[in-house]
């Protein structure tokens, strides 16, 4: 039994020709796919951050791999140092103000240890007084005068 050289070389062609036609289906990026009933399933995640903001770069690309830890994005972080430097001053402001309480304080201490001088002085005079006022009655009991 012997094969015609024509038909094996025909045979051989047809293959060829086939597997290019396989490949070619197989290679063209599926820009012209069809089909009937078919639906996608995917793996998805919602991302919710924890603070609101506007998102300043997106560090991943659509259908990326990522796991765990990985930065997905970045939130423009101007209006939270806006907010730092806001709260900042304002601790700097409540320390003035202590400060001040504390100054006046110790002012209040000076301000009392002068009103009770005061206090003492007008006792003085008080006693000085009643001793005058007792001192001219009798004298003028005693008919004394000037």
């Amino acid at each position: 039994m012997t094969i015609n050289r024509t038909y094996l070389n025909a045979g051989l062609g047809l293959g060829v020709l086939l597997l290019a036609g396989a490949a070619w289906l197989l290679l063209r990026d599926g820009r012209h796919q069809t089909t009937n009933n078919a639906y996608v399933v995917a793996d998805y995640t919602v991302v919710a951050p924890k603070i609101a903001g506007f998102v300043s770069a997106v560090n991943v690309e659509d259908n990326q791999a990522v796991k765990a830890g990985d930065v997905l994005a970045r939130i423009d972080d101007r209006d939270y140092q806006v907010a730092l430097l806001a709260a900042r001053a304002d601790v700097a402001n409540a320390r003035a103000q202590l400060a001040n309480a504390q100054a006046a304080l110790a002012q209040q201490g000076s301000l009392i240890e002068h009103a009770q001088a005061s206090v003492d002085v007008s006792r003085a005079e008080l006693t000085l007084a009643s001793a005058d006022q007792q001192r001219y009655r009798e004298l003028a009991r005693d008919g004394a005068g000037t």
